[in-house]
């Protein structure tokens, strides 16, 4: 064929050829081989008037070599090209144990389980003031295993271990200013992220990625709120009601296989995300909240995670705590996790009377319960008390006294005190220090306003600080922590569902469904961390329990 080619002057598409079978989008060292060879060997078959525009020490000694020659050596460029675009071809990205892959499609990624496609990232990207426009594929290389081992004050394994097969997917924006996506694959999910270079003073202006959920696919999602304390209803299509819906969410692909979303490691300069499906019913974007700081040098996202394969394999993963950083704290001897006798189950207001107080340390007592939190407006105890008394009763009774505050950036106006005691660092050390002082032993924060930066700051102070004066920092009606419980150990299990009050489930259908929603809240919450149940009651749970075998 290249004889054919050269002997009738088609020397133009010879190489036309060649172009529209290499992949330019795929290795720059192959290009520019390609280029070099083009430059220094076509001029042979250029007419005469074209030689002397090259300079002499490339034209001489090809321009004397015999058409035979140049035949065999187009040859021989030819093979090596056939040999460069098949090294060229994309690495296939693997889970160690080959189950879970990644493939590029489009301008995105789908991943496979056992050979079936499970989850499609249908776009990606990230931009700032002035990186992230027009990202261009360069190529993907693979960086080697990551190896997650690591000890937990508690949580689902004590000792978590994991090992991902780490790649990175090389773009540049249309400026040439690079942009690099990184992709663990575990053998239980993925991980991705964006990593930028560079920075200087950059604004973060948004995410492009987006995940597609074909119509049908059985999905359980939790409308967004502050509190993160929404049902997760059954759902097999988008285009609701609910545009934005909060992590984690948890999709049924193919039967038996299930798929839970969420993000990890969330560190300061970062905001939190969400999935907002306001377009197109099948796209969820991936929308990080508010960030007005101002990025220098290298940054990155917080972990897109996917926890993938069977119900047993999601519940089981520790993918949040394996991609997140490793613990902080250089002593944790004296963190313990326990059960908590809580006031405000049936005495909403209760924490202001000493002896409503003494009841539920002594109920701690007696039931060998470790804590006993002594929560909103202690600052207003009654009867002549204080709250140090409270705190010196539960001591005196082995009962490790917690104490609640408000975070003042959240509900602030007719809400609940102690208020404005934590947002300036030296408030929070003087307050914390006095917590220590009288034997708090943790605290817990209420109200806080989303998951924009400030917020995250605002958490990952008051975890560090806590711990400077050994208190526990339990957060509700907050974000959830996102694989904080191994970078801060000190930040123990998150109320995570509304089961506030008694709930009355009456004996129909709809008491049915709301039992079920109440078993599912920490059934979700169990696959992105340790819960614990606060303040729930469920009646007439024989009467739904017997429904729920009929209907079967």
């Amino acid at each position: 064929m290249v004889n054919k080619l050269l002997s009738e002057g088609g020397v133009p598409l010879f190489w036309t050829h060649l172009l529209l079978h290499f992949r330019l989008d795929v290795c720059k060292t192959h290009f520019l081989v390609f280029v070099l060879f083009l430059f220094v060997f076509v001029p042979s078959f250029i007419k005469e008037k074209f030689v002397p525009l090259w300079p002499k020490v490339f034209i001489n000694p090809i321009y004397y070599i015999t058409m035979y020659q140049m035949k065999k050596i187009l040859l021989l460029a030819w093979l090596f090209m056939l040999a460069a675009i098949a090294m060229a071809k994309p690495i296939r990205a693997v889970s160690p144990n080959g189950v879970l892959s990644l493939e590029q499609r489009g301008n995105g990624y789908v991943f496979n389980y056992k050979g079936q496609q499970v989850l499609n990232v249908s776009q990606v990207g990230i931009t700032t003031s002035t990186v992230g426009e027009g990202l261009t594929f360069q190529r993907m290389v693979k960086r080697g295993k990551v190896k997650a081992d690591y000890l937990m004050k508690e949580g689902k394994r004590l000792h978590p271990r994991n090992v991902a097969n780490e790649y990175v997917c090389e773009y540049a924006d249309q400026n040439g200013k690079p942009v690099h996506l990184v992709f663990r694959l575990y053998n239980d999910g993925v991980a991705f992220r964006y990593e930028l270079s560079g920075l200087k003073g950059e604004q973060l202006k948004g995410e492009q990625t987006v995940y597609t959920i074909p119509d049908g696919t059985r999905r359980w999602m939790q409308r967004w709120s502050d509190g993160y304390e929404e049902f997760f209803p059954l759902t097999t299509s988008g285009g609701g009601r609910d545009k934005r819906l909060g992590f984690p969410s948890l999709l049924e692909p193919k039967d038996g296989v299930f798929v839970l979303l969420s993000e990890a490691n969330i560190e300061r300069r970062q905001s939190a995300a969400s999935l907002y499906n306001d377009g197109k019913p099948e796209e969820y974007r991936v929308c990080p909240d508010k960030n007005e700081v101002a990025l220098d040098g290298e940054w990155h996202t917080p972990w897109r995670i996917a926890m993938i394969g069977s119900l047993a394999d999601v519940v089981e993963s520790t993918l949040a705590t394996d991609v997140s950083e490793s613990c902080k704290l250089a002593d944790t001897s004296w963190i313990h996790a326990g059960v908590v006798s809580w006031v405000y189950w049936a005495y909403n207001h209760g924490s202001n009377d000493y002896n409503i107080i003494k009841k539920y340390v002594d109920f701690a007592a007696t039931l060998h319960l470790p804590y006993v939190l002594i929560d909103a407006e202690w600052d207003q105890m009654k009867d002549g008390k204080t709250v140090v008394d409270a705190v010196n009763y539960a001591k005196s009774q082995g009962v490790k006294p917690l104490i609640w505050y408000n975070s003042s950036v959240g509900w602030v106006n007719g809400a609940p005190t102690p208020q404005y005691r934590l947002n300036k660092p030296e408030d929070r050390e003087k307050e914390f220090a006095w917590c220590e002082e009288i034997g708090v032993a943790g605290v817990k924060i209420d109200f806080f306003s989303g998951d924009n930066q400030m917020n995250m700051d605002y958490c990952i102070d008051l975890l560090e600080s806590a711990a400077r004066h050994h208190l526990l920092a339990n957060f509700h009606g907050a974000p959830i922590p996102r694989g904080w419980q191994r970078t801060y150990p000190n930040s123990p299990p998150r109320v995570s569902m509304v089961l506030s009050g008694i709930i009355t489930c009456p004996p129909s259908p709809s008491g049915l469904l709301l039992t079920m929603q109440h078993c599912l809240s920490p059934a979700m919450s169990l696959v992105r961390w340790t819960i614990h149940l606060v303040h729930s009651a469920i009646r007439n749970i024989h009467t739904s329990r017997r429904m729920l075998m009929n209907w079967h």
